[in-house]
């Protein structure tokens, strides 16, 4: 799970399973590297930045992009297991089925 900070310095939480991280148009960091990285090094990267854009694309992919131009793409891959999952209330689902989840508001 990340601590994402949005350009208004609210804050989103992040539970992703497959990624790829590009800077400069490059990819710099994917999920199959993992064998090969600390994931600490990745939450350190993910937090020392602001997020200026959220979207989806017709893949069901989360794509962040960050102050800086570097993008996070969260990635639909699982037709089994639930993908990505933002602020406990957007989920990427098995095969890409977007829910969105609205929180209960008290009266």
């Amino acid at each position: 799970m990340v601590e994402l900070k949005l350009n208004n310095n609210e804050k989103r939480y992040l539970l992703y399973y497959e990624f790829r991280l590009f800077c400069d148009e490059t990819l710099i960091l994917c999920s199959l590297d993992r064998k090969h990285i600390e994931n600490i090094q990745l939450i350190d990267l993910i937090n020392s930045k602001k997020v200026s854009k959220i979207t989806i694309n017709k893949n069901s992919d989360l794509i962040l992009v960050f102050h800086d131009g570097c993008v996070l793409e969260c990635l639909n891959i699982s037709i089994v297991y639930t993908n990505w999952e933002l602020n406990y209330e957007l989920t990427c689902d098995a095969s890409g089925e977007i829910s969105y989840f609205c929180k209960s508001v008290k009266l």
